[in-house]
């Protein structure tokens, strides 16, 4: 995965930097103001971008207030992609505020014969007039030369431009002013053409805007859902917000269609609205990240970052004119959170967390989508914008991640199915005959339920057996546990054993289900353990016990979680295996460090590869073992205990005994439930280093 993850990293910047060398597809070009299209046979069919040198005049409405005309000398030129901000004339530079005059003559191909062409206007900052020889054909907000006059209003739009009979050539005028952006001008290139053409590449535009923008909001009402039955994964509640702003900002841009569907509503409120969603974006996607992975996280940074977005927030209630001037600064604090993000990602993959590659994967595909865009914007290069392909790649890895972590429960769950469908299929035999099966089945029932009660009796006493009754006596050693299965008997099983004066070898397993079906398994599974208890290393002795256990019994299509860890005193370490158990928790220092997986769950298949790790265990480390029934237990509300939960209660108690620690797991556990019923076999170990 590290290999391919640098591979697509290497290429996805290949591209852009292709991308950004490209040159303009489009061989025509105005040259001082003038763009000769004679030679353009396809004009008829198609399309021509009005991109190259226009003429420009500071300060003049060069048709609605007509002046006299400059000398050629004088005039002033301006591509089409500038801004007009900080451009030199007569040795002055001039401001963002203001009002000019954008001019283009165009030449038409001789053989033209149209009786109108179309002349779609991109998003102009921040009003402005458009004139056809002299004629006024669209008006766009209200330009002046007065900033108390002037009304903002920038929206892209198609017009029609009635031709002549033989029309040999065609002078377009833009009067613009600007007292609100802080990007004057023209944003993307106008383009010049027949209707079908013109009208094509707006509905192609268009309809990825509203493809991209359903796609987004009926994601974000989708995980909305879910988050609203699964109130504790607030990741989910945080990546629907995340998915809202990004279809709203997708509704704001572009052909900005949201304008079209509130046309009452005053484009200043718009306009605010683009800019919201653009401050609030980047610390909505950090939040996202950080509950995610919340130990790789600085919730310090966070909280920082979070109070600098609140500002630029509140910025947008403030005159246009104060909070665009924001948005070139609040590029450096969008690269500052990409850059964390990343970080904490590459941090959380580092150290294996589930499912990371991923996730990684999507997320650096988004992260380039987004560094796309806004290096293409700042290097003022015309494209395509691909940030909504950069989050749909993200959303998938993440569907892929949350499928990945809900196998693991189906797996649990399947055999829950089987006994149901088991069930039913009983109860729908006792539909039609119930009164007369009832009384008999009773007697039945009584009689199976003595034996039972006779045979749990039975069980418990075994199983109680199996089960350490007095832990090792070691002066440099203490062992503390807690042990309560679901019902009478139940699925867990451990044992601490010494292999000699220098080691000591614990084992902790958890069974499938819980009952007597679970506790059978135990004795099966204890006595299987038996055979390679003393080998040499963890390591081999889970992996043979695995191999063993599947060739006798894997018709029995269960399976078990198996974790097994040696205590080596004179090298003040421990060395362990842990087959699909949960991470387990070890203490140094006030510190807690995770004993993690090393291989694959028990039960699936031969051969499983094993893995073993070393950790320190110096004198006054503590070790805390446990079976997922400690953590995966649910109150009324449906909220879960959850692993953090112990690992506070070890954080914070780390100054009392083990029985008291122990003690107070026990009873927030038991205040968590109200009284209600466990779920699950529980098993609590606690293992202190003198």
């Amino acid at each position: 995965m590290k290999v391919s993850i640098l591979y697509i990293i290497k290429h996805l910047f290949l591209v852009f930097f292709l991308s950004c060398s490209a040159s303009d597809s489009n061989k025509f070009s105005a040259i001082n103001g003038l763009l000769d299209l004679r030679k353009f046979d396809e004009f008829s069919i198609t399309s021509v971008d009005l991109t190259g040198e226009w003429e420009f005049h500071w300060e003049e409405f060069i048709v609605s207030n007509k002046q006299e005309k400059k000398k050629e000398s004088e005039k002033v030129f301006i591509k089409t992609q500038e801004s007009w901000e900080g451009k030199i004339i007569q040795d002055v530079s001039i401001p963002r505020e203001g009002f000019a005059s954008y001019k283009l003559k165009v030449l038409l191909p001789a053989s033209l014969t149209l009786e109108s062409i179309w002349i779609q206007i991109p998003s102009i900052a921040s009003s402005y007039r458009f004139y056809a020889n002299e004629k006024l054909l669209h008006k766009s907000g209200i330009a002046s030369i007065s900033s108390t006059n002037s009304k903002g209003y920038i929206k892209p739009q198609l017009v029609e431009i009635k031709l002549s009979p033989l029309q040999k050539d065609l002078t377009l005028v833009f009067e613009i002013s600007n007292y609100q952006n802080e990007s004057p001008g023209f944003w993307q290139i106008p383009k010049l053409g027949i209707y079908s053409t013109i009208f094509m590449k707006y509905q192609t535009s268009l309809g990825m805007d509203l493809f991209f923008f359903g796609i987004l909001f009926i994601m974000g009402f989708y995980h909305l859902g879910i988050y609203f039955f699964h109130r504790s994964e607030k990741s989910i509640l945080y990546f629907a917000l995340f998915s809202f702003l990004i279809a709203i900002r997708t509704s704001l841009t572009g052909e900005r269609f949201l304008m079209d569907l509130f046309p009452g509503v005053e484009w200043e409120y718009f306009f605010r609205l683009e800019f919201l969603s653009f401050f609030l974006l980047p610390i909505s996607f950090l939040i996202l990240i950080q509950e995610l992975f919340p130990k790789e996280s600085n919730y310090k940074l966070t909280f920082i970052l979070v109070l600098i977005h609140l500002f630029f927030a509140v910025l947008t209630f403030f005159p246009i004119a104060i909070f665009t001037k924001f948005a070139p600064p609040f590029l450096l604090v969008l690269i500052s959170v990409l850059l964390i993000s990343l970080y904490i990602i590459l941090k959380a993959y580092i150290r294996k967390r589930p499912d990371t590659g991923l996730l990684l994967l999507g997320i650096i595909l988004f992260l380039f989508c987004v560094a796309w865009d806004v290096g293409r914007d700042f290097l003022n290069l015309r494209g395509f914008t691909i940030l909504p392909f950069g989050f749909l790649a993200f959303v998938f890895s993440q569907a892929l991640v949350l499928s990945s972590r809900l196998a693991y429960h189906f797996a649990k769950s399947k055999a829950l199915s089987e006994s149901l469908h088991i069930t039913n299929e009983e109860l729908m035999e006792l539909k039609d005959k119930l009164e007369e099966k009832v009384k008999h089945r009773t007697s039945e029932l009584n009689a199976s339920l003595k034996l039972i009660h006779k045979d749990l009796a039975i069980a418990k006493k075994i199983q109680g057996k199996i089960i350490p009754g007095e832990m090792i006596s070691r002066s440099d050693l203490e062992v503390q546990y807690l042990y309560k299965p679901q019902d009478e008997v139940g699925g867990d099983i451990f044992d601490i054993s010494e292999i000699n004066k220098d080691r000591i070898r614990i084992f902790l397993a958890d069974a499938l289900g819980h009952g007597i079906q679970a506790a059978l398994l135990t004795l099966v599974i204890r006595s299987e353990y038996e055979n390679f208890k003393f080998l040499h290393s963890p390591a081999d002795c889970l992996k043979n016990f695995s191999d063993q256990f599947h060739t006798k019994f894997h018709s029995l299509n269960t399976y078990y979680s198996a974790v097994v860890i040696d205590i080596i005193f004179s090298e003040q370490k421990l060395i362990y295996a842990s087959a699909g158990h949960p991470n387990q928790i070890l203490c140094i220092d006030g510190k807690l460090e995770e004993i993690t997986q090393t291989a694959r769950i028990t039960g699936f298949g031969k051969d499983i590869q094993v893995k073993e790790r070393e950790l320190p265990f110096p004198p006054g480390s503590r070790m805390f073992l446990f079976t997922d029934g400690l953590f995966e237990q649910f109150n009324e509300e449906r909220e879960i205990f959850g692993e953090e939960r112990i690992q506070n209660i070890v954080l914070n108690q780390s100054n009392l005994s083990l029985s008291s620690i122990m003690a107070e797991t026990e009873n927030q556990l038991s205040r968590f439930l109200v009284g209600n019923k466990a779920q699950d076999d529980i098993t609590f170990v606690a293992i202190e280093r003198k």
